[in-house]
């Protein structure tokens, strides 16, 4: 069974306003949220015909040079035996009104990448974005296909 793209990056969203929203919750000041990068998983169900999408614990990458953010993203796909993708989300902020939003983008193996913007508390819809590299830089526009070697 497969997950369509729909799907797989509506569950991407769903998890990015989980986790954001779950620190909000516990009182944490998320407006230093550092950039974090987590794998999205794939398994069928051997029964009822289902698929469970998993995600991994995400990597914050605030440490990281943006210049290898591509890079780790590619190398935790390779390393995860059953990843379909990843999720990327951090806190960008509009310099001509100092205003904060998430910015969110997942990329699905085989069908590209999908991004949003959103307020920092989700009460409003997302306004989803047709070229996410408008808003992040080129260094997550990557052949993801590539198998990589380390040396």
């Amino acid at each position: 069974m497969n997950i369509s793209p729909f799907d797989f990056h509506n569950e991407a969203y769903n998890m990015i306003n989980t986790t954001v929203s779950g620190a909000i919750d516990y009182g944490l000041d998320i407006s230093t949220l550092p950039p974090h990068l987590s794998i999205m998983t794939s398994e069928d169900l051997l029964h009822d015909n289902k698929l469970m999408l998993g995600f991994s614990l995400p990597e914050i990458l605030q440490d990281v040079g943006t210049d290898f953010w591509s890079f780790i993203a590619h190398q935790k796909m390779q390393e995860e035996e059953h990843s379909v993708g990843f999720v990327f989300w951090c806190l960008i902020e509009d310099s001509r009104n100092g205003v904060q939003s998430v910015f969110g983008m997942s990329y699905f193996k085989g069908e590209g990448f999908k991004g949003f913007l959103s307020d920092i508390e989700f009460q409003s819809e997302p306004t989803f974005l047709t070229d996410p590299h408008e808003i992040v830089p080129a260094f997550l526009d990557y052949d993801f296909e590539e198998n990589c070697v380390v040396h």
